[in-house]
């Protein structure tokens, strides 16, 4: 078999270090010591001249070492190795395990209603197995970051007569997610369908593995949906036609369905009557519960009109395999126009800059004519261009909305959020308007350990603080908001600034690689619009691990150059916690990387900030 490429996406940042914002004409700050005395509280570390914490506060961190690209199978790959370490430093051994080698393919099943397609793939019907796209997404939990994910493509080899897959990646347990390739030259129109699937809890062992993965036979929903003719007019006498539906999965928002679109089949006096074929799967494996998937109904692109989210179960109630919805309201709410949205600046003027302004609801008035309403979760969002501080004619549903007003980069306001409340039963309503918050600048001053020194050089970093996804913005795919901030670097003087949206930071400041520092890290802290004076701070002393990062020979261990160390610590709501089952999310609290001979010294900060 050829090898085929592997597409790899780590947890963090695809496994590459950030080049650091840096000003060469600043003498950075160094950590150096001759004897106790110059270190304060702490102690002169004699071998290599700094000062460092006898003891520090974190005894379980979580470390992403990533080897290098060119380091044999192990290139690119990204191991998470919870780990409990000695809090007071030294030896820290960083051994990786073999890397597993799968190679495989995917086996389909055919469904009864299926009828006479055929289980062959490829333009002569060639192959047994399928042409599909194979991702294994690690299922260690890194709270509030994305896990690992590793995607393999079949290609078709001639000597087997089939397509199959290959694929490099850690020992660990995996969900796997099926999805068709359907490139015309892989494609028989006599083909049985293959639908996505997702397997959760599968356990790849380390070294070579062979995987025949079966396929579920697909199963069918036969979707009617009501449309009112009160919802149908002369300029479009087919509201709902070429509207999607798909079955998603609850958790991971991973479509397990064919794609489908509703047509319309008859009408009668009161009703259009539309329909949809949709062939779908089950998630399986551990935890999986059947019956959750959703069906998801969403409009053509354009259109004013709600992203509908039900669940199966409650559609199939009382038959299986068929579900019927009345569209009414749910679907079909007359959208409201807003004579125009406003933006003005904190001195009451008109924002003349273009800007745009994003609307994501939060919650729709869908009620039914009769005063009930389906059981399910409907979405709509829509961005709009102001100019000159005015979008004229803004066309929404009723409903509750989150606004994101979003002014160009050197305006000096901040991307804005906002409240807006649109009524129903008003078709035009008057205007809305938005002040814009200001950018907010952050500034601050740091030293160095035992004061007297600032910690010239150091580089100031910002990122938004990881907020999970709701249910729904799962369900519908939506990004949720985070805040942006520049970067800043300490000065002569000590002090920095940046600028940054408002919101919720977790803050580090980095000293230079060789300075000897470790990084000062303070994590959820939130900025006000206007001026945020972070205050004098304090590098902590650094804590120092040293070690070698090996990976499995014919032998002997074999030492791993230039590989990637990042260490992370979990948080809760007080701060760093050792109960990782109980944590909110983690922060990144230092950094190294390997030397030529796999070496590597980590210097991680004696507390937070």
């Amino acid at each position: 078999m050829r090898a085929l490429p592997l597409l790899l996406l780590s947890a963090f940042a695809l496994g590459c270090s950030v080049d650091a914002l840096e000003d060469k004409t600043i003498d950075p700050t160094a950590n150096t010591c001759q004897s106790d005395t110059d270190c304060g509280t702490g102690k002169c570390n004699q071998d290599l001249g700094i000062c460092h914490a006898e003891q520090g506060q974190f005894a379980k961190v979580l470390f992403e070492v990533t080897p290098p690209a060119d380091a044999d199978r192990y290139g690119g790959l990204s191991f998470i190795v919870p780990s409990e370490i000695a809090s007071s430093g030294g030896e820290l051994g960083l051994a990786l395990g073999v890397v597993s080698k799968v190679t495989g393919t995917v086996q389909p099943q055919k469904a009864d209603y299926q009828g006479s397609c055929t289980v062959a793939y490829g333009l002569s019907n060639e192959s047994p197995t399928p042409p599909v796209k194979v991702t294994f997404s690690s299922t260690t939990t890194i709270l509030g970051l994305p896990a690992p994910r590793y995607t393999a493509k079949t290609a078709f080899n001639s000597k087997s007569g089939q397509f199959e897959f290959e694929a490099w990646l850690p020992p660990d347990d995996y969900d796997v997610y099926i999805s068709p390739l359907t490139d015309e030259k892989n494609t028989s129109p006599s083909s049985c369908t293959v639908v996505p699937q997702l397997v959760r809890g599968v356990t790849v062992d380390a070294g070579d593995v062979e995987a025949k993965i079966p396929l579920q036979a697909p199963k069918l929903l036969e979707v009617e949906v009501l449309l009112p003719k009160s919802g149908v007019t002369a300029a479009d006498k087919t509201p709902l036609a070429d509207w999607g539906i798909d079955v998603i999965d609850p958790v991971s928002g991973q479509v397990l369905s064919a794609p489908a679109k509703l047509e319309l089949a008859s009408q009668d006096a009161t009703s259009q009557h539309y329909i949809a074929a949709v062939e779908y799967s089950e998630a399986s494996g551990d935890g999986s519960q059947a019956g959750k998937e959703l069906v998801r109904l969403r409009p053509p692109a354009g259109a004013d009109k709600p992203t509908l989210v039900l669940e199966r179960a409650a559609l199939e109630l009382f038959t299986p395999g068929k579900a019927t919805i009345e569209a009414q309201k749910q679907l079909w709410p007359e959208a409201v126009v807003l004579d125009q949205i406003s933006l003005f600046g904190t001195n009451g003027a008109p924002f003349e800059q273009l800007a745009a302004a994003r609307f994501v609801s939060t919650k729709l008035d869908l009620a039914t004519s009769g005063g009930t309403s389906q059981s399910g979760l409907a979405f709509f969002e829509k961005t709009v261009e102001v100019q000159h501080g005015v979008a004229t004619n803004v066309q929404l549903l009723p409903g509750e909305y989150d606004v994101f007003v979003s002014p160009p980069a050197a305006s000096g306001f901040a991307t804005t959020r906002a409240k807006l409340s649109v009524a129903s039963g008003q078709p035009k309503q008057g205007g809305k308007s938005v002040t814009l918050e200001l950018v907010s600048d952050v500034g601050g001053s740091v030293l160095i350990p035992g004061g007297g020194k600032v910690a010239a050089g150091a580089t100031v970093q910002a990122a938004a603080s990881p907020v999970p996804p709701t249910p729904l913005e799962i369900a519908v795919g939506a990004v949720p908001f985070a805040p942006k901030a520049s970067s800043g670097i300490v000065g002569e003087s000590g002090s920095f600034s940046l600028e940054a949206d408002p919101g919720v930071f977790d803050f580090s400041i980095r000293p230079p690689d060789g300075t000897g520092f470790a990084w000062l890290v303070r994590p959820n802290v939130e900025v006000q619009s206007g001026v945020h004076d972070l205050g004098a701070m304090t590098l902590p002393l650094p804590v120092v691990y040293q070690g070698l990062i090996t990976v499995p020979g014919a032998e002997a261990p074999l030492p791993v150059p230039g590989t990637l160390i990042r260490a992370f610590i979990y948080l809760n709501e007080s701060g760093y916690t050792e109960d990782r089952a109980g944590a909110k999310s983690v922060v990144q609290i230092a950094e190294a990387r390997a030397d030529d001979s796999g070496n590597f010294q980590l210097l991680l900060p004696a507390n937070l900030n």
